[in-house]
This record gives structure tokens, C-alpha cells and sequence, in this order.
């Protein structure tokens, strides 16, 4: 929700992210008040980020946050 109502917020992220830095988007990330862990990786399209369960790792939702188009 804050990346959608925050361009702020959002530019940061985005701006991290274009500069390939990993630790500055996963900072930018760790802001949000998540109720789990969160691992993100980094694309030229955009940025992964999976969500893991807090106490055993045993699932997970992964959101792909894409800039470019695929084709």
C-alpha cells in the first residue's frame, strides 16, 4: 500500500533499485511494518521480493515489482 500511495517512498525504492543496491532496497523494505521476513532480489525489470513466514520459513508469497515490459 505505501509503495502505491507514497511516490516518495516509491522513487526511493525504484532509485535503489536501478542502482543494483541490494542493501539500500532491502532497508527501504525493512521500513514497512511487515509482519514477516523479506529476501529481495533485483532485476533489470524490477524487484523480487518474497515474504516468508515469521516462524518456520515454511511458505511463502513472492511479489515481482516490474518498470519494463517483458516483451
Amino acid at each position: 500500500e505505501t509503495i502505491r500511495t507514497s511516490p516518495a517512498f516509491a522513487q526511493r525504492l525504484v532509485n535503489a533499485a536501478q542502482q543494483s543496491d541490494t542493501k539500500a532496497v532491502q532497508s527501504i523494505i525493512n521500513q514497512l511494518p511487515l509482519k514477516h521476513k523479506t529476501a529481495v532480489s533485483i532485476s533489470p525489470g524490477g524487484i523480487s521480493i518474497t515474504f516468508i513466514h515469521k516462524e518456520s520459513d515454511c511458505c511463502y508469497v513472492v511479489m515481482f515489482l516490474n518498470w519494463r515490459d517483458f516483451f
